[in-house]
């Protein structure tokens, strides 16, 4: 019994052991159990630490980016702004300057207005004078039928026959020095005077070739085509290049001759007025 007893402790102490080697075990399982699963965890947040990184550098280099080109784009819109309003003031200074003008132009317009309103009432003041002074000379005016020493009258004008020869300009100044022209003949009748006068020498008349072989004009300005004409058979010719002027033959028909030919002439002013 006693030999039973000491087995059975024997035994125990033999259980005691192998629970204790077999705890021993577990816990050297456990720990490396434990230690591979701590390493297995820590590779993947070592690798989302760097994503992180990865990324926060990433924005901020956008972010870098992002605030150079705002910057630029500021500057560029900033240039535009000011470009833009160099340009409104460039164009308020013209707007000014125009509305200058057109005010100095309304004044002036306003200064012509008045300076033709002006004129005209002057000019009608002045025609009114004259107007009045010749209706007084007429009231007072008594026709002197006599003309001066060498001039003879016929129906109320003066004429001069010349005892000299000019060539048609200088007869023309001539008989303007005396207050007349070169005769301009308007009758059959005052024809006939003339002829009677000439004593059969050629005289210059104020008839005149102005532009063309078409274009006769008298020297007082009357219209040839409504006078009287008397023109020698085959006249007025054509003279080509020289200046043509109008005269009378011996027999008194009108005749084409060079202007720079020298002739008697005729000289023609009305009488004058005495007053009363």
């Amino acid at each position: 019994m006693v030999k039973d007893a000491g087995d059975h402790q024997e035994d125990i102490k033999m259980k005691v052991r192998n629970s204790a080697d077999d705890a021993q075990q577990e816990g050297t399982q456990d720990a490396s159990a434990g230690g591979l699963a701590k390493g297995t965890a820590g590779a993947p947040q070592s690798n989302f630490s760097k994503i992180i990184a990865y990324i926060l550098l990433g924005l901020f280099v956008l972010l870098i980016i992002i605030f150079v080109t705002g910057l630029l784009k500021f500057k560029q819109i900033s240039n535009e702004i000011k470009d833009l309003r160099n340009d409104v003031t460039a164009q308020l200074a013209n707007m000014k300057q125009v509305a200058s003008v057109s005010e100095d132009v309304k004044q002036s317009q306003s200064k012509i207005k008045n300076d033709i309103a002006n004129l005209a009432y002057q000019t009608r003041r002045g025609h009114d004078d004259i107007t009045d002074q010749l209706k007084e000379m007429k009231e007072n005016c008594q026709p002197q039928f006599e003309c001066p020493d060498q001039w003879t009258e016929f129906h109320q004008k003066c004429y001069y026959f010349s005892p000299n020869t000019e060539d048609w300009s200088t007869s023309q100044r001539f008989c303007l020095s005396k207050m007349s022209n070169l005769v301009v003949i308007n009758s059959a009748e005052e024809q006939g005077f003339l002829n009677k006068g000439i004593e059969s020498n050629r005289h210059w008349i104020g008839l005149n070739e102005t532009n063309n072989m078409d274009n006769w004009g008298w020297v007082d300005g009357t219209q040839y085509n409504t006078t009287f004409k008397f023109w020698a058979p085959g006249e007025p010719k054509d003279l080509g290049s020289y200046e043509a002027c109008g005269g009378m033959k011996s027999d008194g028909r009108w005749n084409v001759y060079s202007c720079s030919q020298k002739l008697n002439y005729i000289c023609e002013r009305p009488v004058f007025c005495h007053f009363k």
